[in-house]
């Protein structure tokens, strides 16, 4: 007899999870307690045999084994949500809207602001970083991050990626920010962009302590950050929260501009979903 899977409400409480970077977030968004969601993420690494999280108290970061194994059920779930929607009333549907972890966890606490706006549709996430194809059954609108430039498509510019150095307020107080040279001191986390960050200031980057750990995202970088593992280049904008709970700083205000911004994506031969203004609007505010 083949080994027994785990629980599917297991399953889709480690994509929530993984995705939120919070157990709170992840249960509001099942319709089941934070304990649940603990229970079930406990059980489920007792079968699997290996840690998915490490927790700082309310914060959570996936492990590798769970970051691996959440994007592997991100695919498939996203591939069962397709195949139920492909026979359900064409009127239910669900808007299908991909996006990045990122601009999940900024989107999210902003959702309930949609309801009962014209034209309102019921919304479904896809959450990877992979680029959907933008059809129907498979995606509706993607947000996705870059220089833009989709070729067919229509895209409209959301939000600028420009980022900052944003660190803990523990290590603040330990390598000082008085002066952009004191981040030089370190640790920074790994980011190809902390050269030119140094150079527009007038700092020479020699010398410079990175660690040794490169994140995907600037959600799991924000993450790091406030765990105390470095300093973080990070768009302001997306981590409002965190600047405003104190868990983060934000010394300095100049920006790295490297040319990357967050865009939607959609087909314009099939209309533009109300959707499209309302989240143009919400990155306007931000």
């Amino acid at each position: 007899m083949p080994p027994r899977l785990p629980p599917l409400d297991s399953l889709r409480a480690l994509d929530a999870c993984v995705r939120h970077l919070n157990f709170t977030r992840a249960a509001a968004e099942l319709g089941i307690t934070q304990g649940a969601v603990s229970l079930r993420i406990r059980n489920l690494e007792r079968e699997i045999g290996q840690p998915l999280f490490v927790r700082y108290g309310p914060q959570v970061r996936p492990t590798e084994v769970g970051i691996r194994l959440a994007s592997n059920m991100a695919d498939i779930l996203a591939r069962i949500r397709i195949a139920v929607d492909a026979v359900r009333d064409p009127e239910k549907r669900p808007l299908l809207v991909s996006t990045t972890p990122t601009f999940a966890s900024f989107l999210t606490p902003f959702l309930a602001g949609y309801r009962g706006q014209a034209g309102e549709r019921p919304i479904r996430l896809d959450v990877t970083q992979s680029m959907r194809a933008i059809e129907p059954g498979l995606c509706d609108i993607a947000i996705r991050s870059g220089p833009g430039g989709w070729p067919g498509l229509a895209q409209e510019c959301l939000l600028r990626l420009n980022r900052t150095p944003m660190l803990s307020p523990a290590l603040a107080r330990k390598i000082g920010c008085d002066h952009p040279t004191n981040l030089l001191r370190g640790p920074l986390i790994t980011d190809r962009g902390w050269e030119t960050w140094f150079r527009d200031i007038g700092v020479d980057p020699a010398g410079m302590m990175t660690g040794t750990t490169e994140y995907p995202t600037q959600d799991l970088l924000a993450q790091a950050a406030v765990a105390g593992e470095g300093v973080a280049l990070l768009t302001p904008a997306l981590f409002k929260s965190l600047l405003a709970s104190g868990a983060l700083i934000q010394p300095f205000s100049h920006m790295l501009d490297d040319g990357m911004s967050y865009f939607v994506v959609y087909r314009a031969v099939e209309g533009r979903p109300a959707f499209i203004d309302w989240l143009i609007a919400l990155c306007a505010r931000t």
